[in-house]
């Protein structure tokens, strides 16, 4: 099946388009070579600044996809709806998925719009990839793990999956998935190689501590690739 993933990278400040912008989600790369190696198609509409409504409806007809996801934090969350209310009102029946740290964190929130369909909550390759195999299959994808799903009776609200503990047993992230020429990395003949994930720490002004917490083996959430698999990922 096809996936067409919407990631908002808008910057606070619209002149900073000016000076550069673009930045890579490993998130997003992580999810899609998970699922293009399950077998689905994968396309990427990365935003760093707003399109017309004539442009995203084009892209959404040109990838006619069977599952539309969106990732956002919570400063572009206000965005949303606008592109929701388009996929709707132009009758695209296509269930629609909201991912990564806002819809993690508020996800009462983002599942209460009357457009959404799906929340992940966490980490979504798996889940994701279990959600595209039972579409495909039409097959029940309602007591999918991580996921929130709205259905006619009511919001079915699914247990939060383990963290993946052993990064190496992950697929290296589809960096392809990207227009390496419109990242700010590439401008500064740079690039970013992530090879860990969680925080050790508990900052009060930051989510980590928060998002720990929701994982069932939470002790786990500081987590690192091998040396061995972090240079072959180079």
């Amino acid at each position: 099946m096809k996936v067409s993933l919407i990631y908002f990278d808008f910057p606070a400040d619209p002149k900073a388009i000016l000076e550069g912008w673009g930045f890579y989600s490993e998130g997003v790369a992580s999810i899609s070579t998970v699922l293009k190696k399950g077998g689905h198609k994968v396309s990427l509409l990365h935003l760093i600044k707003e399109i017309p409504k004539e442009k995203f409806l084009e892209n959404m007809e040109k990838e006619n996809p069977n599952l539309i996801g969106f990732s956002f934090t919570t400063d572009s969350f206000h965005r949303l709806p606008k592109y929701l209310k388009w996929i709707k009102e132009n009758k695209f029946n296509i269930p629609i998925i909201c991912g990564s740290y806002h819809s993690t964190l508020a996800p009462e929130e983002v599942i209460n719009i009357k457009e959404v369909d799906m929340v992940c909550i966490g980490e979504g390759e798996y889940p994701m990839l279990e959600l595209c195999d039972k579409i495909e299959k039409k097959e029940n994808y309602e007591y999918i793990e991580s996921l929130w799903i709205k259905t006619k009776n009511g919001i079915i609200k699914n247990r939060v999956s383990p963290l993946v503990e052993n990064l190496d047993t992950l697929p290296f992230p589809d960096f392809a998935l990207f227009d390496l020429h419109n990242l700010i990395a590439s401008k500064i003949n740079t690039a970013t190689i992530t090879i860990s994930r969680g925080c050790p720490y508990n900052c009060s002004y930051c989510a980590n501590h928060a998002i720990r917490k929701m994982y069932p083996n939470s002790t786990k959430y500081t987590r690192n690739r091998s040396p061995e698999n972090s240079i072959e990922l180079d």
